[in-house]
Formats: structure tokens, C-alpha cells, sequence
């Protein structure tokens, strides 16, 4: 009997706590909230290395990262030298660590350490700091280089090298789906700039010695051309000094000049566009729907706007195009747009996989959520959502350790000159985007009707069934065109 009582207890709970969770209705989203980075500080050696510091008072683990910035790789006077240096950071190894001293150290303390010519990172607890800095130090300013090593590097870039020359260069080549796609964009929305035949360098690897490999390692790992960043229980003092300690004696080297971005404005197509290419043995079709914006460059002042009206019409599973495609309609697991800024002026870009026959049907609820986008206010509550999704993920990419979010900060700074306090006021930016905002930068950069609509599928059952969507033309995936 008391079995009894105790189950029916037990019930009765479950059942009133069930009830409080109406799941028929959505819950109302809240305002965006700040969130607290604390101040994010600012440290330069007397050798030129820029060091952003992310305080976390208490925090028992660390993070550092480096971006060692090297010249354009495509104007570098000497390729062979930077091809085997990259090679030999690979190798894991430096005069004072062999590689099973590295790996039993990292073990043990359960760390991540990486090293490689653009820089390279360290994660582990606190009370191995000294330690797992002392080793990362020692592999990025003393990797080895011994004529035993460099001779089998050399020999393995040549084979590789030889393998490529039976090989054409040549980009209007196709060689599958994605090369089509590429070769189509390219050649009606960037007007053929990259399809042209490229011309490739050969590496002389045999100019390679140790001494001039050395003498490369001194002057491409410059502490004038870096920027850190480090994550922990630091104050500003104690940061300085492990810093001094580990990259005081660091060469500042030569400052190279950047180039400054460059902007580019691609051209729009005058009409939409459909390309069907052919998987005859496929009961799945992949709808996807590309186009350029133009001028949405990176980190304008239209960034945080198109950031938002992109993840309502397609960034997040509350998102137009996914609430119509899968949860009204059912036709895919997945469907998605990202409307991105670039240095190039950005593109569109709108993704799903459907069972063949719907095909025709998602590119019309596509288009149709385009449309909406552009012609229809986004309602309050879809707005709210939009932006909390957006603040949410923000945060999470904050969390703990994370070096992405603050490491991406830190290499884009003073090329765009941004505020000190970017990452902490994001937020409110997200948050201060308005309907207006949004419908504004739908009508510049969501272009229905100037797209380029790449499905593919079987093209026997897909014939004819497009067609009122624009002008459609078949090919297979080596770009040879069907007639039917």
C-alpha cells in the first residue's frame, strides 16, 4: 500500500509538472540583454607584438593564440622556402622537444598546443602555463631544421610537384559538380575572372638549404608582423610579465606593408537563371540558389542589418524559408541561406535537398520567401527571435576559452579600424536593427528574380518542370549539355 501512495505521489508531480510546459504555444521572446566581457586590454612588447588580453578572474584554464601574418602567398619571391618551413612546423618537433617528448607532455597535462608558420595556439590548465608556453615557444622560434630532415621534405614536395605536372591547370576544365557550379558562377556573375587558364610557379626546391631555410625562419617569424591573443585568470601586470618572459627576447624583424582591401563589385545578372545538372541514379535533388550583393563589404555599417535579415529569412530553424520548406510543407531535413558580407561585396546563398519531384515546388516557396522578405514587414516577434538566436550564439562563440570570435577581432582591427569595444557592444547593435532595417536590406541585396538556381538531380524527371521558372538548360556534371 505504501508502494502505492508513493507511485501515485510520484504521478501526481509529474503530471503537475508536465502541465506547466504548454508546448502549443511558443514562449515570447525577451529583449536583448548585455553581456559582460569585462574590458577587453591591450599590450604591445617593446618588439612590436600586439597582444589582446581577455581577463577571466578564477578560471583554472588558459588559451593563447598567434597569427603570424605572412605576405600574399601568390607575390612571395621565394614559394620553395615557405612551402618546406610550413612542412616543418608540421613535423611537431624542435631542438629541444622530439616529437614523443611533445606528445607525452600534451597528454599528460590534457593540453592543445599547435604550431605552424602562420602562428599557431596553446590550451591547457593554468598551473602548466610555464611549462606548455616553454614548449610552444621553443617550436615556433627553434623548429628543426637539419639536413636529414629538410632533404626528406624536399624529396616528398618534389614527387608531389612531378604528380601535378601530368595534370592540366586549367579551370574551364570540369570535373564534377562543383566545378560546374564554380565555372557558371564565375563566368556570369564575376564576368569569367577566375576561369581563365592559371599560370602556376613552379617551386625550385632544389634552392632549398638549411642555412637559407633558417635564415627565412628568422625573418618570416617577426614579432612586429603578429597579434595574440590570451584567455585566463591574468591581470594586466601578470600577463605583461609572462608575455616578456616567453616573447621578450623575440626578433621584432621587418614590417611588411599590407595590401589594403581591395573592392570589387561584381556583376548582376539581368534575369534568373536555372541550371539543371544530371544524377541519373539519384531520387534527392540539391536546390540552391546563388547571387551577389555588391557592395556589402566587410564590417559596414550595414553589417549587424544584413545579419539579421538573413537569419530571418533563412539563418536559424525559425526562420522563414525553414519554417515553410520543413515544417509547413515537409519536403527536406534542412534548408537554409546565408547572405554574407565579403572584401569582394559579399553573396547570397540559399541551400536545401528535397526528393526529386518537389524540386519545382521548393524553388517556388524559395522564391516566394524571397519575395515576402522584400514586400512584407517582418513582424515584431519574428524580429525578437531573430536577433535573441543571433545574441545567443554570439555568446556561446564567447564562452569559457573560445579564441575564434575574440582571435577573428584581433586580426581585423586595425584593417577596419574598429572600436576597442566591437565584441561588447555587438549586442546592442543586433538588438537596435529594426523592421525598416531589415526590409531596407532585403530590397538592395535578396534578389529573387537576378539568381542563379543550380538543381541537382535526374534531369529526365526534372524536364519541363522548371521551366516556368526561367530559362533552364540541362547539362551532365562534366558540363556537357543535354538535349532533349
Amino acid at each position: 500500500m505504501k508502494i502505492i501512495y508513493i507511485l501515485l505521489i510520484a504521478l501526481f508531480h509529474a503530471g503537475v509538472l508536465s502541465a506547466q510546459v504548454d508546448r502549443s504555444h511558443e514562449p515570447n521572446p525577451d529583449k536583448p540583454k548585455e553581456i559582460n566581457l569585462g574590458d577587453l586590454k591591450s599590450i604591445e612588447l617593446d618588439n612590436g607584438l600586439k597582444v589582446f588580453l581577455v581577463p577571466k578572474a578564477g578560471y583554472g584554464k588558459f588559451a593563447f593564440s598567434l597569427t603570424v601574418s605572412q605576405p600574399d602567398i601568390k607575390k612571395d619571391s621565394e614559394p620553395e622556402l615557405r612551402a618546406i618551413l610550413g612542412k616543418v612546423y608540421y613535423q611537431g618537433h624542435s631542438q629541444n622537444y622530439t616529437e614523443s617528448l611533445t606528445d607525452s607532455i600534451i597528454d599528460f597535462n590534457g593540453a592543445k598546443v599547435g604550431v605552424t608558420i602562420n602562428g599557431g595556439f596553446v590550451i591547457g590548465l593554468h598551473d602548466n602555463l610555464n611549462e606548455l608556453m616553454d614548449l610552444y615557444t621553443d617550436q615556433l622560434f627553434n623548429p628543426s631544421i637539419t639536413n636529414g630532415d629538410i632533404r626528406k621534405l624536399i624529396d616528398e614536395a618534389k614527387k608531389k610537384q612531378e604528380a601535378k605536372k601530368t595534370q592540366k591547370i586549367n579551370k574551364r576544365e570540369i570535373t564534377g559538380l562543383r566545378d560546374f557550379r564554380m565555372i557558371v558562377m564565375d563566368s556570369l556573375l564575376n564576368k569569367g575572372g577566375r576561369s581563365q587558364k592559371i599560370e602556376q610557379k613552379e617551386n625550385n626546391y632544389d634552392l632549398v638549404t638549411v642555412k637559407k631555410l633558417k635564415e627565412f625562419q628568422k625573418e618570416r617569424i617577426a614579432a612586429c608582423n603578429s597579434t595574440a591573443i590570451l584567455i585566463g585568470d591574468f591581470t594586466p601586470k601578470s600577463a605583461e610579465r609572462m608575455l616578456k618572459k616567453h616573447f621578450g627576447k623575440w626578433q621584432k624583424g621587418k614590417e611588411f606593408v599590407k595590401e589594403a582591401n581591395k573592392k570589387i563589385t561584381p556583376s548582376f545578372l539581368k534575369s534568373r537563371k536555372i541550371f539543371v545538372i544530371d544524377k541519373p541514379q539519384s531520387v534527392q535533388a540539391s536546390v540552391s540558389f546563388n547571387w551577389s550583393l555588391g557592395d556589402a563589404y566587410s564590417y559596414s555599417e550595414d553589417q549587424e542589418n544584413l545579419e539579421v535579415m538573413n537569419q530571418i529569412l533563412g539563418g536559424y530553424t525559425g526562420s522563414y524559408i525553414y519554417a515553410n520548406l520543413r515544417e509547413d510543407k515537409g519536403l527536406c531535413y534542412s534548408a537554409f541561406s546565408s547572405i554574407s558580407p565579403s572584401a569582394g561585396g559579399g553573396s547570397g546563398f540559399i541551400k536545401t535537398d528535397v526528393r526529386t519531384e518537389k524540386a519545382p515546388l521548393a524553388v517556388e516557396n524559395i522564391i516566394y520567401e524571397m519575395l515576402r522578405i522584400r514586400n512584407q514587414n517582418v513582424s515584431d516577434k519574428n524580429l525578437r527571435l531573430a536577433q535573441n538566436s543571433l545574441i545567443g550564439a554570439y555568446a556561446r562563440s564567447l564562452g569559457g576559452i573560445a579564441l575564434q570570435r575574440f582571435l577573428s577581432f584581433a586580426m581585423v582591427k586595425d584593417d577596419y579600424n574598429l572600436p576597442d569595444d566591437y565584441l561588447k557592444t555587438y549586442p546592442f547593435h543586433i538588438g537596435e536593427v529594426s523592421k525598416e532595417d531589415v526590409k531596407a536590406m532585403a530590397i538592395k541585396y535578396v534578389k529573387p528574380n537576378n539568381c542563379l538556381i543550380f538543381v541537382e538531380g535526374n534531369a529526365k524527371e526534372l524536364h519541363g518542370k522548371l521551366e516556368q521558372y526561367g530559362p533552364v538548360e540541362y547539362y551532365t556534371k562534366e558540363g556537357k549539355e543535354i538535349k532533349f
